[in-house]
């Protein structure tokens, strides 16, 4: 559908966007997901593998004003629950903010292939067996009208 495209390709700008940063903070958004130590200790470990700064904060749920007392991040990622990963008033924001997943594909540890999850396990590169619910997608959802290129954009105003 389109609202998946757009969505697929705004997020696909964020992470245009977040190569750029040098300073990166990781927001933890829960303590209480499977899994999230491993994530933070990975994310750290690529943030500072590529060369880049990176700074860890425990914040609950993000909000604007909240982010707005780092004006020196560059990017944030926000390591989550599903529901908490996906923010509502994303525009708001001073910078992006991108999951793990995107964060691997912005350092250039991914490939911007189509596959789009917010599970940890994903992000992690192991089995998950306990049916979790978490958010997946894959370029097959969109059906070939909407494939996604490198070359996308997206504009700031959508």
């Amino acid at each position: 559908s389109l609202s998946i495209s757009r969505y697929l390709n705004r997020r696909y700008y964020l992470i245009q966007k977040t190569k750029m940063a040098s300073i990166i903070g990781i927001l933890v958004g829960t303590l209480s997901q499977k899994r999230f130590r491993s994530v933070i200790d990975r994310v750290r470990l690529l943030v500072e593998e590529s060369g880049r700064s990176c700074y860890t904060f425990a914040v609950g749920k993000v909000n604007v004003a909240k982010l707005a007392n780092y004006a020196e991040i560059e990017a944030f990622v926000l390591i989550g629950c599903t529901e908490s990963s996906i923010l509502d008033d994303e525009r708001d924001f001073h910078v992006p903010i991108v999951t793990p997943m995107e964060l691997e594909v912005a350092l250039g540890e991914r490939e911007w292939d189509g596959f789009y999850s917010h599970a940890f396990s994903d992000f992690l590169g192991v089995s998950d067996n306990n049916g979790d619910d978490d958010f997946r997608l894959d370029e097959s959802d969109l059906g070939d009208e909407n494939k996604l290129t490198k070359d996308a954009s997206v504009d700031d105003n959508n």
